[in-house]
């Protein structure tokens, strides 16, 4: 059961998708190519107890496929010249400087390189509910390698830093400008802190049965990834309503994006002049690269 369309010449993509659907729960793939949608598809079903089909307003978390959007606003901001990726992070928000954060840029913070992956020691999960207190919380932790000299990645703390650099340097949100910067003159249904008028739309996510390979287990991957309290309990109404190049995004270098976790891809290749996105509800385990999003990115590429 697929709906959408895609435009003459990418049959294919079709294809790929109708085929990959076995390995679906619900899923949904659109591209755009100099403007102009040529494929945008959904099928499978949006519960886990296949009642209820997948629409064209469906909608779903895609985890740290986020990431990318929310680094559109932050260029976004520095465009205005209302934030300097050359500029120390504590420069816009001092109580980021504490146990020598002081001297990181921006570019390095958002580039994960602050030594703030997660919390070491045991925080009340609820504390990811509450924006300001999380990210205060954040900015007060010592760093788990040099500023500066290495990137470690931040799952859950990277969201709120950029979060708490977008609000201080322009007094609104990082959702509130997206929504009314680029999402709302441009027709995109996205959101970061989605109302609660919206979640009747939501798709039900379908945990991974085994977890990913992360290799070593260091400080800052446990910090970041292996704790009781690395992450909220997602799919509540409170978890929703806050704001929340590697050869998987096609063969060009250029192209740059972001995966989340399970297996969601948002990503655009200037060379090709195409934007691409992929969610689904059934997760996956793998870290990155899912298999599913890269049959459907194959199909897309031979169809250029």
């Amino acid at each position: 059961m697929t709906g959408g369309f895609v435009a003459p010449g990418f049959e294919r993509v079709r294809d790929a998708f109708e085929a990959g659907l076995a390995e679906e729960l619900g899923a949904g793939f659109a591209a755009v190519r100099d403007g102009k949608v040529v494929v945008n598809l959904w099928g499978g079903w949006a519960d886990r107890a296949q009642t209820r089909p997948w629409a064209a307003d469906t909608i779903l978390p895609v985890y740290s496929t986020t990431k990318g959007v929310s680094a559109i606003v932050m260029a976004w901001l520095v465009d205005r010249g209302l934030l300097n990726y050359d500029a120390t992070s504590a420069s816009v928000w001092p109580a980021f400087g504490a146990h020598g954060k002081d001297k990181v840029t921006v570019a390095q913070t958002l580039a994960h390189q602050a030594g703030v992956p997660g919390f070491l020691h045991e925080i009340d999960p609820d504390l990811w509910l509450d924006p300001p207190a999380c990210a205060a919380a954040i900015a007060a932790l010592e760093p788990l390698w040099p500023p500066g000299s290495a990137s470690g990645y931040h799952p859950l703390t990277w969201g709120y830093i950029a979060g708490e650099l977008a609000q201080r340097a322009s007094g609104r949100s990082l959702g509130t400008i997206l929504r009314e910067e680029i999402c709302a003159p441009l027709g995109i249904d996205f959101s970061i802190g989605t109302p609660e008028s919206e979640h009747g739309r939501a798709a039900e996510m379908k945990k991974p049965s085994r977890g990913g390979d992360f290799g070593e287990i260091t400080p800052p991957r446990k910090a970041a990834f292996f704790t009781k309290w690395a992450a909220p309990v997602r799919g509540s109404t409170q978890w929703r309503v806050i704001g929340n190049t590697n050869g998987f995004y096609g063969p060009n270098a250029e192209a740059i994006g972001h995966s989340g976790m399970g297996g969601s891809v948002g990503f655009g290749d200037s060379v090709a002049g195409i934007s691409v996105g992929y969610v689904m509800n059934k997760q996956s385990h793998h870290i990155m690269g899912d298999p599913r999003s890269l049959k459907l990115i194959d199909a897309l590429y031979s169809c250029i």
